[in-house]
């Protein structure tokens, strides 16, 4: 299972990739929350801080290093729906992107969560 506060991260950096501009924060559509993410990409190049976490993110599509977890976040894919692995955990994921908003599934829980740009 992919931790919730991680599946925002995820989620921040297909918003980002996928929009092609920076995000600076994430709604959390089951916490009801505003969640402080910065994310910005350079061609490939991502780098990010989730402030929330205490973590950094970076690296280069599609290996992200998630510095508060020393583990690597696979998000592959150009374009909606994005699929991924979550190293740490060990799960699969896929992202579909709506507009503005990343509905992220998670294999082993088999469940969806939803993140909006704020």
């Amino acid at each position: 299972m992919i931790p919730r506060d991680v599946r925002a991260s995820i989620a921040a950096l297909a918003l980002c990739h996928s929009l092609g501009r920076n995000v600076t924060s994430v709604y959390d559509y089951d916490k009801a929350e505003h969640l402080n993410i910065s994310v910005s990409l350079d061609g490939k190049t991502i780098s990010g801080v989730d402030i929330s976490r205490n973590a950094k993110l970076s690296g280069d599509l599609p290996d992200i290093y998630d510095h508060a977890r020393k583990n690597y976040i696979h998000l592959g894919g150009e374009r909606s729906p994005y699929t991924g692995y979550d190293h740490l955990s060990g799960t699969h994921f896929i992202i579909e992107m709506r507009g503005e908003t990343a509905a992220l599934y998670d294999h082993d829980t088999e469940s969806w969560s939803q993140f909006s740009l704020s």
